[in-house]
């Protein structure tokens, strides 16, 4: 009789174990929005050795495009975004670059819409 109760102990530890372990909504980590840039107005060439003011994109969007073009919006799937990091890299051929730059600056872009930004700064002139 002891043994009996011994592995009914064992079995319902297993049986709780393995249900604890199932599948959950929460380990989604999968978006179900993407986002896209669009740069309206912007100097791609900049010499930042003769710049002596900030790096602006004088107008800047910021879509919420859903994945699943016929799913539902709801708040759920909003974005703020909350620190910026510039990394400058060199296109011709330098190994040595500028530091890198982050920038905490919070930018809300709904579900399904759009943050337009003007004169945004990305990266200060020192």
């Amino acid at each position: 009789m002891k043994r009996f109760w011994q592995f009914c102990g064992v079995i319902t530890l297993v049986l709780t174990v393995v249900s604890c372990g199932g599948n959950s909504t929460l380990d989604n980590t999968v978006a179900a929005v993407y986002l896209t840039i669009e740069v309206e107005e912007n100097n791609p060439d900049i010499d930042l050795c003769l710049q002596a003011f900030d790096v602006v994109v004088s107008k800047m969007a910021i879509s919420s495009e859903l994945k699943d073009p016929s799913g539902s919006v709801s708040p759920n799937q909003d974005v703020r975004l909350s620190r910026w990091v510039i990394t400058p890299s060199r296109t011709d051929g330098g190994s040595t670059t500028s530091p890198e730059w982050s920038y905490d600056q919070s930018v809300f872009v709904p579900a399904g819409g759009t943050a337009d930004l003007e004169n945004y700064r990305v990266y200060p002139a020192e």
